[in-house]
């Protein structure tokens, strides 16, 4: 299960706190490679950039990352059109957009669960269909329901 695309380059990026170079670097991979594992990369990265990278960073004097913003949106929408049957993307997607879409958009953050949900409908990779399985599970309960192999998972 390989959700992501990771490499010495952008580890020196991220170690730097230098996100928007992280970003740029991954779009030319992306224009270059059309790899889906660099556009799981460039919608998850830049959610998480856009969302932590001022804590990680401890440097808030900057506030708002528009251009992570920006390439959230940008690559949920070419992921729609390149990549809408891909598990991993529609996970990623739905995952990001299900917690923090409302930052795009209204239209964005609702259809968070229907991204998880195609990706229940196409996974092959157990593993992978059970966390968003779980994730829909957790949507509708009151209290948090840990996923079953959480630590195999998260190692994979």
């Amino acid at each position: 299960m390989g959700i992501f695309y990771f490499d010495d380059k952008l580890q020196g990026y991220e170690g730097l706190y230098q996100w928007e170079q992280a970003l740029n670097y991954l779009e030319d991979l992306y224009s270059e490679r059309k790899d889906p594992r660099i556009l799981c990369s460039l919608v998850g990265f830049s959610w998480f950039y856009l969302m932590e990278g001022s804590v990680v960073s401890k440097k808030y004097e900057n506030g708002y990352n528009t251009m992570a913003l920006e390439t959230w949106k940008k690559y949920i929408d070419i992921g729609v059109l390149e990549a809408n049957e891909d598990p991993f993307f529609n996970f990623i997607a739905g995952y990001t957009l299900s917690l923090h879409g409302y930052h795009i958009g209204e239209e964005y953050e609702k259809s968070g669960n229907k991204f998880i949900e195609n990706c229940v409908n196409s996974s092959k990779d157990v593993l992978l269909q059970q966390l968003a399985e779980n994730f829909i599970l957790n949507e509708h309960s009151k209290r948090y329901i840990p996923v079953k192999n959480g630590e195999e998972i998260c190692s994979q």
